[in-house]
């Protein structure tokens, strides 16, 4: 079995019922993959979905995404140390865009989520295609799925 690691930008797509949210739910429904939340793509979810209008407890909203068959994988020292590391090569590689205010670049939850996702050895999937884009400069050491 396959297992994927999910950003906080998916769950959000999911929690928000923003357009794509029926794919998201087709993955909730897939047998063929595990599917993991990083527990920072946990905590942004929330807290974004919450800023975002959603008015439910931060602890039904977990409950929510663990009912639809996600598990949380916590960060771990070396994590913390690797994702320290990715954060660095994301400020000394930014993405500028024509017409973007300002160059993209991995937050620190970013670099939690892909550290623990490259940990894992699977697959991670975005909407964020800064990520995408580091990977295909060679900066990302992981397969990032872009949604």
């Amino acid at each position: 079995m396959e297992t994927l690691a999910l950003d906080s930008s998916v769950l959000l797509t999911w929690l928000l019922q923003e357009r794509g949210w029926q794919a998201v739910d087709r993955l909730f429904g897939s047998n063929t993959l595990e599917l993991l939340m990083p527990g920072p793509a946990l905590t942004e979810a929330i807290y974004r979905a919450r800023s975002r209008g959603n008015a439910s407890s931060p602890e039904l909203i977990a409950e929510v995404l663990e009912g639809q068959g996600l598990a949380v994988e916590p960060a771990g020292r070396d994590d913390l140390v690797a994702a320290a590391k990715l954060h660095e090569v994301s400020q000394l590689h930014p993405l500028t865009e024509p017409g973007a205010a300002r160059a993209s670049t991995l937050s620190l939850a970013d670099c939690l989520i892909l550290a623990v996702s490259r940990r894992i050895g699977c697959r991670v999937v975005t909407r964020d295609r800064y990520w995408a884009w580091l990977a295909d400069q060679g900066h990302l050491h992981l397969e990032v799925v872009p949604f």
